[in-house]
């Protein structure tokens, strides 16, 4: 009888440990905080934890054996391209950096010499460009093949200079950089409408996703997101400007290299990575190089299966992969 009032006293003192830890878990859960979230009606970009643990950082390594400019990527993917900087020879260079080397000379322009500002369309089909009469002092905003063959003029204007970016096949995007007048423009190919979507900036630089519905720009090195669908503009707390990122390839993500590095002083010209989640609208430290490594990401680009990063290291001038 005393082993059976025994027996049920340890299980009444049981269930009562267990339902008191099920209480103090649940609590607990209750108040661990979060990645930081933003709401949509909120305007800034929020700071994340940093994406990648220690022991499983990426990897920088130098791609090129001579100062590089104009990295792409080849036709099939699997190399990068890039010119000598200073002459015009072409190199290649495999993801590993084992097989590099010299591919061709790099071919002449045959483009008359009244165009300017010619931007190679997304699928590389078709280029944008001013054509500027200097005996007349007008031009036309037009397109054409790469070679500058078949052209069409879409829309006449006296600007002297334009910065042009494709959005997607049948937009294009423009402004003028020197001028006072440095509003942000949207133009339609066919119908020729024009919209304003950006104010006149300092120092404006911009970055179309690959679906067109998204804008990374800066201004003064302060980087902002504008979603084209419904107008949001979001700032986001990196001193970048946009061409020193890279989107996605489903516009989801982008990478931005930027000297916001937390061990990093104010006069600082070391970049760390930075991933942004669009959807999340959160940017958190994604590599950090090590103190030996000095770079300044200049105009990164991803590899097909997004695996790589590749830049111009803006401090030496040559050619660096970072694993993702």
């Amino acid at each position: 009888m005393n082993n059976k009032n025994t027996l049920i006293g340890l299980n009444m003192v049981l269930v009562g440990l267990i339902t008191f830890l099920g209480g103090y878990l649940v609590a607990q859960k209750k108040n661990t905080p979060s990645l930081a979230n933003i709401s949509s009606n909120l305007s800034r970009f929020s700071s994340a934890t940093a994406k990648n643990q220690i022991g499983n950082e990426p990897k920088l390594l130098r791609l090129s054996s001579v100062k590089a400019v104009e990295p792409t990527l080849s036709d099939d993917g699997k190399k990068i391209l890039y010119s000598e900087k200073g002459t015009d020879k072409i190199f290649a260079s495999d993801f590993s950096g084992l097989n590099n080397g010299f591919v061709k000379t790099k071919d002449k322009s045959s483009l008359n010499p009244n165009i300017s500002g010619a931007a190679l369309s997304k699928n590389r089909q078709k280029i944008a460009y001013l054509y500027h009469d200097k005996g007349t002092d007008e031009g036309q905003i037009s397109i054409a093949n790469p070679d500058g063959s078949v052209f069409k003029n879409i829309l006449p204007t006296r600007a002297r200079q334009l910065k042009f970016d494709w959005v997607n096949d049948n937009q294009i995007s423009f402004y003028n950089p020197t001028g006072e007048d440095r509003d942000l423009f949207l133009l339609d190919l066919e119908s020729k409408q024009l919209e304003k979507i950006l104010d006149s900036s300092n120092g404006l630089k911009i970055l179309w996703s690959p679906d067109g519905s998204k804008l990374l720009y800066s201004a003064d090195n302060q980087l902002s997101f504008l979603n084209l669908k419904d107008k949001t503009v979001l700032a986001i707390d990196l001193s970048t400007e946009a061409d020193r990122c890279v989107w996605s390839l489903n516009s989801f993500l982008a990478y931005c290299g930027s000297t916001n590095s937390p061990q990093a002083d104010s006069n600082s010209t070391v970049d760390s990575l930075y991933q942004l989640d669009i959807a999340k609208k959160e940017f958190g430290l994604f590599f950090q190089p090590s103190s030996i490594d000095k770079i300044k990401i200049k105009k990164p680009l991803l590899s097909p299966a997004e695996d790589y990063l590749f830049f111009v290291n803006d401090l030496d001038g040559y050619l660096y992969r970072i694993s993702l």
